[in-house]
């Protein structure tokens, strides 16, 4: 609401540098080899590249900017500490987090009025089809993501985050008519690029083990 869908790119493809090093601090990780911050730059870089090509550096609110960075790098060490220390199966990881966020969800449309929308709507068959297929579809999202959390780095699934984003770009940019400038494109197949060559950083005791 209050940033361009570029500058959120930008914004989000900056997060891994600072993940990098919480993973480091707090879950024992050695910090990546030198091609591995190439790759996490050189996505930065790319983001930056298709920013000044196809838009402009757009943020109406700092002040939600900056909350949304530090929940989000929060988020992803913290679930990945859940992960590493709660014994649950990966659907009881999803029934919880999905369960657990419903009361905040109905007081934040409570709140902001968003339940005047939803009573507003006309209701047809079509309509309650796709919402339930939406609810399917975020199921299964959650899910996966929960099965590849616990499977790699908190940094590593950052980058991968962030390869969905950038891949939902071009794909968008290919099937509809509102397509980028070739630099645009040549920006964001860097990023795709970049991010293919990251490697995980592997844990620091298995490091001395090694040695």
């Amino acid at each position: 609401q209050y940033a361009n869908l570029e500058t959120f790119i930008v914004f989000r493809s900056s997060t891994p540098l600072l993940v990098a090093f919480l993973d480091f601090f707090f879950l024992g990780r050695s910090l990546p080899s030198g091609r591995s911050w190439a790759s996490l730059f050189f996505i930065l870089l790319g983001a930056f590249a298709y920013m000044s090509t196809d838009s402009t550096f757009e943020v109406r609110s700092y002040s939600w900017a900056v909350a949304w960075y530090g929940v989000f790098c929060f988020d992803q060490i913290y679930i990945k500490h859940v992960c590493n220390t709660v014994e649950m199966t990966n659907w009881g990881r999803v029934l919880y987090t999905n369960t657990m966020s419903m009361p905040l969800c109905f007081l934040v449309s409570m709140l902001f009025g968003e339940y005047n929308e939803l009573l507003a709507m006309e209701w047809n068959s079509n309509q309650c089809f796709f919402l339930a297929l939406s609810c399917a579809a975020g199921v299964g999202m959650s899910y996966s993501a929960f099965l590849l959390r616990s499977s790699v780095s908190a940094t590593s699934f950052t980058v991968v985050g962030i390869m969905c984003k950038i891949a939902t770009v071009v794909i968008n940019l290919v099937i509809w008519d509102n397509h980028a400038s070739s630099e645009g494109l040549v920006a964001l197949f860097v990023c795709l690029f970049a991010g293919v060559l990251y490697r995980q950083a592997p844990m620091r005791n298995a490091v001395g083990s090694a040695k």
